[in-house]
């Protein structure tokens, strides 16, 4: 009984110290499903170079940087 609640207790200064130790982490998830069907870029009433994987690569670099750094998961 006294091993049973030492351990307890160490597990519980253990969860303790971690939770008050570790900051919040701000996590950006960029999620990309489909192209539509336009892995090139396509004109839109009107509009010329909308859309494509191109675009969305040059997108992702932009948003994520040093993925190291700024915790993106894509």
């Amino acid at each position: 009984m006294f091993l049973k609640k030492n351990i307890f207790v160490f597990l519980l200064i253990v969860f303790f110290v971690s939770y008050i130790k570790s900051a919040p982490i701000e996590l950006t998830i960029l999620f990309t499903n489909d192209t539509n069907g336009h892995p090139l870029s396509f004109s839109y009433n009107g509009d010329e170079g909308q859309g494509g994987i191109p675009a969305r690569a040059t997108l992702i670099k932009k948003l994520a940087g040093d993925k190291k750094k700024n915790n993106v998961l894509i």
